[in-house]
């Protein structure tokens, strides 16, 4: 199987990293559990949308993405602009959808996908060396 780089991913990393700068010198930052919140997003009816917070003050941050009803979408870390960490991302019902880590920007170790009632349903490992993503299937 042959493994697609997510560009859009690198676009979303550049563009979350540009706004904890922005925000870094921001008097309204709120911090709890050694993280500070940077930037949130609601909708138009005030539902979170999105969270992003800085990490023991360092370039570390975390990003966490809402469904309107106020479930976790997506939640994942990132350093130096890259994501890099664990990545967790979960359906609507509030079941996990995927659970897998991150080394510098690329995947790494085993990245499993579950069915929207939490059965597992793939397991993809991944392999990184020097600049490529290596992807085996099980």
């Amino acid at each position: 199987m042959k493994c697609a780089k997510l560009n859009t991913f690198q676009f979303l990393f550049l563009f979350c990293f540009l706004l904890l700068h922005v925000q870094c010198g921001n008097p309204n930052r709120i911090e709890q559990q050694g993280r500070s919140l940077i930037n949130e997003k609601r909708d138009a009816r005030g539902n979170l949308l999105m969270q992003q917070f800085a990490l023991d003050d360092t370039v570390d941050f975390e990003i966490i993405y809402y469904y309107p009803n106020g479930h976790v979408k997506r939640a994942f870390h990132a350093k130096d602009s890259l994501q890099h960490g664990l990545d967790r991302e979960y359906f609507m019902n509030a079941n996990l959808k995927l659970e897998g880590n991150w080394f510098k920007g690329k995947k790494t170790g085993d990245f499993k996908y579950y069915d929207s009632t939490g059965k597992l349903a793939t397991i993809r490992k991944y392999i990184v060396f020097r600049d490529t993503d290596i992807c085996k299937n099980e």
